[in-house]
């Protein structure tokens, strides 16, 4: 989806203009345009530490010319395979004319089809492949394999082992982790008998009866001149596992590391990283890990030939953000497809930021609790403020929208003024409301509800905030219309970026929040 409507990042860094302490273009289109508004004024200035400014502002700078999704991969994706057992997120290439488009399932009840060339075509709407369901990913971007794609091998460390010469094992904990964890609460795994470093999310259940799952994704980082990586499980690696590896930067491809559904248990189970026959062979090289879940298969032990190093890389720019937020945050029913595209992980790529955690949970808000089964914001605020972020973003109400608006306002001021006693320093970014599908964005119940929630942020009244608004943005709601890829209406963008199956955007609508992020906070942040 990346190539649907992506300038070049230095475009949109330099070309940003935003209004007063808001974010976003004056484009409403598929494809918003990165030009300045007429008459656009700076953000109103923050008491935040110079410092932090000083390197938000230069990763920023950094990531306009150099980020891993706008970076070419290391390969193209697959080709499709008749009758294979797909996953959710598996990204391929089609066949007989469509060897230019890349297709990513959304989901897989079953294998592609037996017969047929696979996906294809270009157009907005679902593709029927046997039990895969694919949309058009765009363009594929890198038509050959760069010589120093490494390979990936899944199997029992026993096995993957046996033709090593030497090796040594390192086992990360709190006091040395070796990489650097991120995407949550990085804690140790209680429901395992030996320590297991392991990332936690937010709170899935109620306050009574936490659920702490593993966040939209979480992520281990580490650098290595070892020629091959061994990354071991304490215990099975399961059907569908999941995962995108960056090297140097890189992606391996736009597609993903998963692990085919007909796959039995592999148990201790392990997976490779191989540069032996690349042109990284020899040379040092950071690796990065992201996943959704059963995290804990990357983080038990690492494995490396012997006599090599493995290290953690300083960051240049160092800052750290932490999201909380609803299902559109989170990721929706169907989405993040894949580990690291959810769309805060994808905008803090798209910043330079090097330290991303989105602890939201659908269903929720300031007020909703998803009807007693799960918490309010407030509820789970000392988890969020135990981060220690830099910069909190706290993404919208949806789910208050239908409470009288003297609640709304009243619960959001509460918020505010507890995150910030917890966290005096940090700067604080609100941001408006994006709809589910059919909801209108000129008028009506989400409108309202952001307009309440700006009402909160203006009677906290606090130097070291802003607010971003999204559906009231002075150049146009982010969305617009009432239609889906399944229901086109003809109205709007939402044609493009949902689907009525769950009323949450498809990856591509995704995606696309990543890029309206990712700039209105370069708007937010940029000198004055």
């Amino acid at each position: 989806m990346r190539v649907f409507w992506v300038a070049s990042m230095c475009t949109w860094w330099v070309a940003v203009g935003l209004t007063g302490c808001g974010g976003g273009s004056a484009s409403t289109t598929d494809a918003p345009a990165i030009s300045p508004q007429a008459g656009a004024s700076a953000p109103a200035p923050l008491a935040a530490d110079a410092i932090l400014l000083q390197n938000i502002r230069a990763g920023m700078s950094d990531a306009a010319v150099h980020n891993v999704l706008d970076d070419l991969p290391w390969g193209p994706p697959s080709v499709w395979q008749p009758g294979f057992a797909y996953v959710q997120g598996d990204v391929v290439r089609g066949l007989e004319g469509d060897e230019s488009h890349q297709y990513i399932a959304m989901t897989a009840s079953g294998p592609s089809s037996t017969v047929g060339p696979g996906p294809s075509g270009a157009g907005d709407g679902p593709i029927q492949d046997g039990g895969v369901t694919w949309y058009y990913d765009g363009e594929v971007r890198l038509p050959r394999a760069d010589p120093g794609q490494a390979a990936v091998r899944w199997g029992r460390p026993s096995d993957l082992l046996k033709d090593w010469p030497g090796f040594q094992t390192v086992t990360p904990s709190l006091e040395a982790p070796v990489g650097k964890f991120g995407g949550g609460i990085v804690a140790l795994d209680p429901g395992m008998p030996v320590p297991v470093v392991t990332v936690f999310g937010g709170n899935g259940g109620t306050q009574a009866r936490p659920i702490y799952q593993a966040p939209a994704t979480a992520s281990l980082t580490f650098s290595t001149d070892s020629d091959r990586v061994l990354l071991q499980s304490f215990n099975a690696i399961y059907p569908r596992q999941r995962m995108v590896i960056e090297v140097n930067g890189r992606r391996l491809s736009d597609g993903q590391v998963s692990l085919p559904a007909d796959t039995a248990l592999i148990n201790p189970g392990g997976f490779e990283i191989d540069f032996s026959q690349t042109s990284l062979k020899g040379l040092a090289k950071q690796i990065r890990i992201r996943t959704t879940e059963g995290f804990a298969i990357t983080a038990y032990r690492l494995i490396t030939e012997a006599g090599s190093r493995i290290w953690v890389e300083p960051s240049p720019h160092h800052w750290k953000l932490a999201v909380e937020g609803d299902s559109l945050t989170q990721g929706g029913y169907n989405t993040p497809y894949q580990p690291g595209q959810d769309w805060v992980t994808q905008m803090g790529q798209l910043i330079g930021c090097d330290d991303v955690s989105n602890l939201a949970q659908g269903g929720t808000g300031f007020i909703s609790d998803n009807g007693g089964r799960k918490t309010r914001y407030e509820q789970r605020v000392e988890r969020l403020a135990s981060l220690q972020a830099d910069v909190y973003l706290i993404a919208g109400n949806h789910n208050d929208s239908s409470y009288p608006r003297e609640q709304q306002i009243e619960a959001a001021l509460s918020y505010l003024r507890r995150l910030r006693a917890l966290q005096p320093d940090a700067v604080i970014v609100v941001a408006g409301n994006n709809p589910l599908q059919g909801e209108s964005t000129v008028a009506g119940p989400i409108v309202e509800a952001e307009k309440n929630l700006r009402t909160a942020f203006d009677l906290w009244a606090d130097p070291n905030a802003l607010f971003l608004p999204i559906s009231t943005d002075p150049g146009g709601p982010w969305i617009t219309g009432s239609g889906a890829v399944d229901h086109p209406m003809g109205d709007g963008n939402m044609d493009h970026f949902y689907i009525t199956r769950d009323g949450h955007p498809l990856q591509r609508g995704v995606d696309y929040f990543a890029r309206r992020y990712a700039r209105a906070l370069a708007g937010l942040f940029q000198s004055p």
